[in-house]
């Protein structure tokens, strides 16, 4: 987004109508700032990023389970690739951005941004808007993002998410009480308790279905009883009347007395219930009817917006369990306890979640994720997005000295220096960093260029890392559900289709990306004799680089 104070210079008259009829149409109501350029989104019209994987910071220990990722590098960038390979696949997005108190807390083109910038507000939203537009993208529909937020921005923040993605996707503001202590913090007797957690869906709140949260202790307790000894177990009752239903028939209690009222069920259904021993009349026998609700049957209630630290963690939580995990203190600024990310994480109804965090920071979403996964048996995937920037009390290195020996010391239930964490969970991680090619001059050249370099970005898109088979004109890889070939040299096609139909005894899904100029696949050529699926490389991450070059041209009118 570029700075507008010389824009119209060489414009011509025709040019400065077509300009001023644009502005004209522009909605009135809504936010609106100065925006300011971004370095990396300048710099990605020119060069394209790719992902290189650390080998040696891979972990296999769960053959059966799906494989977590960490993307070292800036997460536009980090965004625009995973708009590839997971456009539409992600069913929670969680993040805890920068706040912009003003406090150094945040960077923008490499200068820490302070209350003094008079383009402070300018700036963040510049920084924000473009990474929400590429993370709408990857939402499943029936998707939501959470935001970690605080009132410095909370406002300018709901304000931006509402253009981006339209008043039906919000949700709901999440109130967390991250404090338990009072302090005169402002300065002027007020003690700020609480933090925000912005709620959205893709595009319409009413495709989310929330997991129901469960009926707490105290409430059972106190409504669910069993004074009859029902084999069903403990329940409470619920009226079975409303003066509008149609449904108007005599029912006789056990002491003979008769109530007529317009009930919520046929006869039939009222006479079954009755034979089934669901039908309360009482202590007496002689009250009105009212049907009997059981605890097994609960299918939960509905989730609170105010989060009690007593409840999910307070922020104090997260320090103590960071130092747990690192056997010393002070490794990251004001981190989340991994109890509010497992809290909210577990709105999902899928236990096989693919669960997104692209200001991922110490990699609490990571513990999180695996934790819940231990808890109840889920197979959630995470992608964690963190930079390799200087962070900490001795310029520690986020994502590899941070995010990378957390989550490895989750998993393996030993610590960096050797001591033991904990049993461990086991689970399967890669860990990439993000590389970049200038982009060639001809539309060929590339082609050809970002082929070669798309080896470790299909491998994420499709989830497929076991290697069968790598040569210079070809790759074979597979996962417990499909085979996946990459072919550079189509020349080498039809050895690429023998070997993997050879290794394709059980009939499983495949898939051979081809490289090609164009968008031809050979599908024509080759699809009708075989059961493979024919990509054309690189096709499909060209276009998405260049549509997300084409939106950024659009924001900077």
């Amino acid at each position: 987004m570029n700075d507008t104070s010389d824009k119209y210079a060489n414009f011509s008259h025709d040019e400065l109508v077509a300009e001023i009829n644009r502005l004209k149409k522009h909605k009135k109501y809504g936010l609106v700032w100065e925006h300011k350029t971004e370095k990396v989104i300048e710099d990605f019209e020119t060069q394209q990023p790719y992902l290189e994987e650390v080998t040696d910071k891979r972990i296999e220990d769960a053959p059966d389970e799906p494989t977590n990722l960490i993307i070292e590098g800036d997460n536009f960038e980090a965004l625009s690739i995973l708009n590839y390979t997971h456009a539409g696949k992600v069913d929670v997005i969680y993040i805890d951005p920068p706040y912009n108190t003003g406090n150094k807390d945040f960077i923008y083109n490499d200068d820490y941004v302070d209350s003094e910038d008079e383009f402070r507000h300018s700036k963040w939203l510049s920084f924000m808007e473009p990474r929400l537009k590429l993370a709408k993208n990857l939402l499943k529909d029936d998707g939501f993002l959470l935001i970690s937020i605080d009132e410095n921005e909370q406002a300018a923040l709901k304000a931006v998410c509402d253009d981006i993605f339209g008043n039906k996707a919000f949700i709901a503001s999440l109130i967390w009480q991250n404090k338990y202590t009072i302090s005169n913090d402002k300065g002027n007797g007020l003690s700020t308790q609480t933090e925000y957690i912005l709620c959205y869906s893709k595009v319409d709140a009413s495709l989310v279905a929330m997991k129901p949260a469960p009926l707490r202790d105290e409430y059972i307790k106190a409504n669910y009883k069993n004074p009859d000894n029902d084999p069903n177990g403990p329940w409470m009752s619920v009226q079975m009347f409303k003066y509008k239903n149609p449904y108007s028939f005599e029912v006789v209690s056990p002491t003979g007395k008769k109530w007529n009222m317009p009930w919520n069920f046929t006869v039939d259904s009222f006479k079954k219930l009755a034979d089934e021993g669901k039908i309360y009349w009482g202590e007496d026998g002689n009250s009105c009817p009212r049907k009997k609700v059981y605890l097994k049957d609960s299918k939960g209630t509905s989730h609170k917006n105010l989060l009690l630290g007593s409840e999910v963690g307070y922020a104090a939580n997260s320090s103590a369990e960071l130092k747990n995990v690192f056997n010393k203190a002070n490794v990251f600024p004001y981190p989340k306890p991994s109890s509010l990310i497992k809290h909210i994480i577990n709105y999902s109804n899928n236990p096989s979640a693919t669960v997104l965090d692209f200001f991922a920071g110490s990699g609490t979403t990571g513990q999180a994720v695996l934790e819940l996964n231990k808890e109840d048996g889920g197979h959630r995937q995470f992608i964690l997005c963190t930079n390799n920037g200087d962070k900490g009390p001795d310029s520690t290195k986020i994502a590899e000295e941070i995010t990378y020996p957390r989550i490895k010391t989750v998993i393996t239930g030993v610590r960096q220096d050797g001591s033991k964490y904990s049993d461990g969970i086991p689970a399967n991680l890669r860990y990439y960093k993000i590389s970049h090619r200038e982009k060639k001059p001809s539309i060929d050249a590339n082609r050809q260029d970002m082929a070669a370099y798309m080896e470790d970005i299909i491998q994420v898109k499709e989830n497929a890392y076991k290697q069968l088979e790598v040569n210079e004109d070809f790759a074979i890889y597979e996962s417990n559900e499909k085979y996946v070939g990459l072919v550079f040299e189509p020349f080498s096609l039809e050895e690429a289709i023998a070997n993997l139909k050879e290794r394709n005894t059980e009939k499983r899904p495949a898939k051979l990306y081809v490289f090609s100029y164009s968008r031809d696949a050979f599908e024509d050529d080759y699809g009708a004799d075989f059961e493979i699926e024919f990509v054309a490389m690189p096709e499909g991450l060209l276009k998405t680089y260049a549509h997300i070059v084409e939106e950024q041209k659009k924001e900077d009118l």
